[in-house]
């Protein structure tokens, strides 16, 4: 874990000793359910994530293949001014 992970790890354990939910008193029944609701969300997550990662790579090509594409745009422009400002 990294320290930023701890970090939160932390400001999410001091939250939860402050709210009420530390001071429950929970059957194994319903601990089970919210152990497999937890995964449940866990899972959901890591698919969110997953997701917009892809999305995050595929911005990232969009936006190299606009900006390859801006600057020959304008290095041709010169290019052509050049030439035709020749003298001759």
């Amino acid at each position: 874990m990294n320290k930023r992970q701890q970090s939160l790890r932390a400001r999410a354990e001091a939250l939860l000793n402050q709210s009420d939910a530390a001071s429950l008193d929970l059957s194994p029944a319903e601990i089970g359910r919210l152990v497999h609701d937890l995964s449940v969300y866990q899972i959901e997550l890591e698919l969110q994530n997953e997701g917009l990662r892809h999305a995050q790579n595929q911005l990232a090509r969009a936006r190299d293949r606009y900006a390859q594409l801006y600057y020959s745009t304008i290095k041709d422009f010169f290019c052509s001014q050049t030439l035709t400002n020749l003298p001759g």
